[in-house]
């Protein structure tokens, strides 16, 4: 939504396939949702009519918002004339920002998952998962800013645009590649390779570079504590390993069952 908005372009072939598809997962959605129960007061609540009054009082707007297939109607006004028709156009584009509300229902489907891995290595594996891709979304929102603001002050002499002989007109990628270049590195080094042309610009990356040092601590304390976590997961498991061993020497328990325990136990550990 973000690319489609900032780059001022609509999908088409394939991409546009795949679009139709997501409304039609997000219709079925909602249209389960006035048949799906739910949680109040730690009972689960199965009742028809509640079930409807919940969803209404909830999540159903910014459903329905989200469902719209707006690229489809798009597609069918792409000669609109100038005047009331144009304007529709304006608003269905505006609409598509209604689909970034739901990832806010993200966070919730994130922590059913989660519920479910029972592997410790595994919630590690996802935990880390996460914030990579919660890094490349973030990434990928700035870039879309950082091409909506040089483009609306393409008349300008000092335009990061113009100072890196980028066509407004050209190719799609090769806009929206240097855009998350710069993205990605002031997220990650909080240093930007593009250089900034103007006060806008210059506000603007001041602003990212000190969210990118919150989000920097942020990620860097999660790691740390995942890393100390296992670790400490790893000592008690190295403990009951000696236990085990101690007790099986003391019982003069022969090599070759010895040797099936600690086989067992470290398939306990993989398997954890």
């Amino acid at each position: 939504v973000p690319y489609l908005i900032s780059f001022d372009t609509e999908l088409s072939g394939w991409l546009f396939d795949i679009d139709l598809c997501v409304d039609i997962f997000f219709l079925t959605d909602l249209i389960l949702n006035f048949f799906t129960g739910f949680w109040y007061r730690g009972e689960l609540n199965l009742e028809n009519r509640a079930i409807v009054s919940n969803y209404t009082r909830t999540w159903f707007i910014i459903d329905l918002a989200a469902t719209t297939p707006i690229n489809w109607i798009l597609a069918r006004h792409t000669d609109a004339p100038e005047g009331s028709s144009s304007t529709i156009v304006e608003v269905f584009k505006a609409m598509r920002l209604a689909r970034l509300l739901r990832l806010m229902r993200l966070r919730q489907l994130l922590t059913k998952m989660e519920e479910h891995i029972e592997s410790d290595i595994l919630l590690v594996a996802f935990t880390m998962l996460k914030m990579f891709l919660g890094l490349m979304c973030f990434s990928h929102w700035i870039a879309c800013f950082w091409w909506a603001i040089g483009e609306a002050q393409i008349e300008l002499e000092d335009n990061w645009v113009r100072e890196n002989n980028l066509n407004v007109q050209g190719a799609l990628y090769d806009k929206y590649v240097r855009s998350l270049f710069y993205a990605v590195s002031v997220v990650s080094t909080m240093y930007g390779p593009v250089a900034a042309e103007n006060n806008n610009e210059r506000n603007f990356t001041m602003m990212l570079m000190l969210a990118a040092g919150v989000i920097f601590a942020v990620v860097v304390g999660s790691v740390m504590n995942l890393v100390v976590s296992f670790g400490e997961y790893k000592t008690e498991f190295r403990q009951r390993m000696k236990r085990a061993m101690k007790f099986m020497r003391a019982n003069n328990v022969g090599p070759h069952l010895q040797l099936r325990v600690r086989r067992y136990i470290e398939n306990l550990l993989d398997n954890q």
